[in-house]
């Protein structure tokens, strides 16, 4: 059995599992399986379904269930905190009916789109991308809650279950809600509305055992499952799963495992490290493999629309023009400051002549290591670096493609995952100190290339998602 994926308040967790088997078993979790490869046949209580790629069965809490395939499937398995859930929707009993096998619905369309986006973002770890996987289980928490929540009275659940097993299921649920925290018998009673010792009796006849040793036995199984899987110290462990202290937790531990729980957790970790390293590991890059196999796939298998339509044209094959490479006009260079290093012109000049573009697109030209002093209140700017830059573009019959603004310094490693982003101020107090600036800006590169020279550049004005409509920015061509 796979274990508790869920850590901490997380309502909802998902690891992808490969197997052709998984033995039968239940938890006070709620489960999504997605079937994303191979056929399994899984089986919930008495109910056997055989399922196929794609399809979506939500296995409600303490629900026995199992499956099995000839070959190795690969599913999504979908874990969701039955206390936290209903305290949202504030309901002490959950049941949802969620299975395309049996039905079909535009809902579980809905769910996949979803599924598959949380899919994609399996090898991305932290940051926005944690934030971003947080939003996608609550939105496909909502898809759920709205399309498959089944109310008391619903028709559906006629002929499901008997009045002892409805009455056994809320027991079951209202125990495993509430193990995190001090209930008794009586509590329990009066939340059924039952007598204390007619409900002792039904839940040792039920259960097979008495009130307080099922009790124990739901808050020891979580308790194990924070032994092995987290660093928590006992007695955190101990308050956290409903146990009064260390020594409640701890008689109650040796009375079933015979050791203390120091003692199991020390064995269980030693021998976790002899034996399962390697296993782990190959199963790791399994899952891995598959995944990306899939994702592949997704890709290029998203449908698609295609329209068909005849189309005739005329060509008069005597008439002949030259087909200009628009394409080679023009490469973007990047930074204006890297042109001031002598490795950055050779590297330049070699491109021109393998390329023979016309101009270069530079940004950042009024970045700080230019030195403009661009808030003078004088008029007192230096322009002897842009000189510099200029100077030589037009001595190589090169022309400048300026991108004028404060555009911020960004590095990715991938598509949300930023390395580096750094933020640009614009260091001007309104309109007017802009347009003092840009006037002498252009006053001087006319003084110093010629009217006609200039005319041939051109100036790109870059306005940030930051900037407002009626900012001094937008209004940049009234200059």
């Amino acid at each position: 059995m796979r274990k508790n994926i869920l850590n901490g308040n997380q309502i909802m967790n998902m690891e992808f599992q490969i197997d052709r088997m998984e033995s039968l078993h239940f938890h006070q979790s709620i489960e999504i399986l997605y079937v994303l490869e191979g056929d399994p046949e899984i089986t919930v209580q008495n109910n056997t379904y055989q399922a196929h790629p794609e399809d979506i069965l939500v296995i409600n809490a303490n629900k026995k269930h199992s499956y099995q395939s000839r070959n190795e499937v690969l599913l999504g398995c979908f874990e969701i905190d039955y206390r936290l859930l209903g305290d949202m929707l504030s309901a002490n009993q959950l049941l949802f009916w969620c299975n395309s096998v049996v039905n079909k619905n535009s809902a579980y369309d809905a769910m996949r789109k979803i599924m598959k986006k949380i899919f994609s973002l399996y090898f991305e770890k932290g940051g926005q991308t944690e934030i971003i996987r947080q939003s996608l289980y609550y939105q496909l928490l909502e898809i759920l809650t709205e399309n498959f929540f089944v109310q008391s009275g619903d028709k559906r659940l006629e002929g499901e279950r008997t009045h002892d097993e409805e009455r056994i299921s809320e027991i079951i649920n209202y125990i495993h809600s509430n193990y995190r925290r001090k209930i008794s018998l009586n509590e329990l009673s009066e939340h059924l509305f039952l007598s204390v010792p007619y409900l002792s009796k039904y839940i040792k006849k039920q259960l097979g055992m008495n009130f307080l040793d099922y009790l124990n036995n739901i808050r020891l199984f979580h308790a194990v499952d924070d032994l092995l899987y987290s660093s928590q110290p006992l007695t955190a462990i101990a308050m956290d799963n409903g146990f009064a202290n260390t020594a409640a937790f701890t008689e109650v531990f040796k009375k079933v495992y015979n050791m203390t729980p120091s003692e199991y957790r020390q064995q269980m970790r030693v021998s976790s490290e002899k034996n399962q390293n390697a296993d782990h590991d190959e199963q790791k890059r399994l899952v891995e493999r598959k995944i990306t196999e899939y994702l592949d796939n997704q890709l290029v298998q998203e449908p698609m629309e295609v329209r068909r339509e005849d189309t005739y044209a005329l060509v008069d094959t005597a008439e002949r023009e030259i087909y200009e490479p628009y394409w080679k006009k023009m490469i973007n260079l990047g930074c204006a400051g890297d042109l001031l290093r002598s490795d950055m012109q050779e590297q330049v000049l070699t491109l021109r002549r393998e390329l023979g573009f016309s101009y270069v697109r530079l940004w950042d030209v009024f970045g700080e290591e230019m030195m403009l002093n661009e808030t003078s209140q004088e008029g007192e700017y230096y322009f002897g670096r842009l000189d510099k830059i200029f100077d030589f573009l037009t001595e190589h019959q090169i022309k400048p493609y300026l991108e004028m603004g404060y555009k911020p310094k960004a590095l990715h490693r991938s598509l949300r995952n930023t390395i580096v982003m750094e933020k640009r101020e614009i260091p001007f107090g309104g309109y007017e100190s802009y347009e003092r600036f840009i006037r002498a800006f252009v006053t001087h590169l006319i003084n110093r290339y010629g009217l006609e020279e200039v005319e041939t550049w051109y100036f790109e004005q870059w306005s940030g998602e930051d900037f407002e409509n009626n900012s001094y920015n937008s209004d940049f061509f009234l200059v």
